[in-house]
């Protein structure tokens, strides 16, 4: 499947996304993903800029999908790749859902939208699925999209059979040093590192510290 690997940060995470985003283009070229890093937001001159970006990512992968790619993986400036020798391939797996995230760190909540991945399957789950997301971001384009993702699998909307939830390790994994109560510790052997809710200068310094070189 062609893939392309997606990442990028509001102006205010351009600190954070500078140091992680090298790993990402490495792991791009050595398993052969084009490779796009974002840094200009159509959206975000729309309400908060942090909440259009939050659903920008969702339109930006459909749009790689309808015009050039199997498979679309978006990875926060949050996230650090820290076992590069793990391909998409290897994280996907056979599924056949056409949205795949992983489990919070909290284990109070459902999945997480920071990594994901999106399979174009030339089914009618696919393009219901995005058709209800693209619905979704219509009626609330200045609310975050965590929420209303989570909502189409618990309130069952059209496509909602084309999420697959993952293990929190696969693409949430968290040092456990910053959430004590993660539901998915990071560790070396993990394909990443997610610092979600950390501070940028804790962020940054644990990036540099556990970089793949």
């Amino acid at each position: 499947m062609k893939t392309i690997i997606i990442t990028g940060a509001h102006e205010s995470m351009w600190p954070v996304h500078n140091v992680s985003v090298v790993g990402k283009r490495a792991w791009a070229a050595r398993w052969g993903y084009d490779f796009l890093d974002v840094r200009q937001w159509q959206l975000s001159a729309q309400g908060d800029p942090r909440f259009a970006i939050f659903w920008e990512r969702h339109l930006l992968c459909h749009d790689m999908l309808f015009f050039a790619f199997d498979r679309a993986i978006w990875l926060d400036a949050d996230s650090l790749i820290t076992n590069p020798s793990i391909s998409a391939e290897a994280i996907i797996g056979d599924s056949k859902a056409a949205f795949l995230a992983s489990y919070d760190y909290n284990p109070h909540m459902s999945f997480q939208t920071g990594n994901f991945v999106y399979q174009d399957l030339d089914d009618e789950s696919s393009a219901t699925l995005r058709l209800t997301i693209d619905k979704l971001f219509r009626e609330n384009p200045h609310g975050e999209d965590q929420h209303h993702m989570r909502r189409i699998l618990s309130e069952r909307m059209p496509g909602h059979e084309g999420i697959q939830i993952l293990p929190g390790e696969v693409l949430n994994a968290v040092p456990v040093e910053f959430h004590r109560e993660a539901r998915a510790p990071w560790k070396p052997e993990h394909f990443l590192a997610h610092l979600a809710g950390v501070r940028d200068d804790k962020r940054i310094e644990w990036m540099k510290a556990h970089a793949q070189q």
